[in-house]
């Protein structure tokens, strides 16, 4: 869907932690891993903007998604943010 709409901004990557009580274990098995890597470099390539929701940091220990797919973050204050 990214890369058929290609928008702007891609947001609610992680909608699938709110609906599946197995995300934590399910989200590394290396199918689902693949396609994170995936999306995260076709966002990557396409130079698109990731909006992160980070309130949900303050309630959980993990991020979304986890440690390892974020290999190059780029940090940035959306607020601020130039076109």
């Amino acid at each position: 869907m990214i890369q058929a709409v290609r928008p702007f901004v891609v947001g609610h990557f992680d909608l699938v932690r709110i609906h599946d009580p197995d995300y934590a274990a399910r989200v590394l098995l290396p199918e689902i891993a693949a396609k994170i890597d995936r999306n995260l470099d076709l966002i990557k390539y396409l130079n698109l903007v990731m909006d992160l929701n980070l309130r949900p940091l303050a309630k959980v220990k993990n991020p979304i998604p986890p440690d390892p797919f974020w290999k190059d973050p780029i940090p940035a204050d959306p607020h601020g943010a130039r076109r």
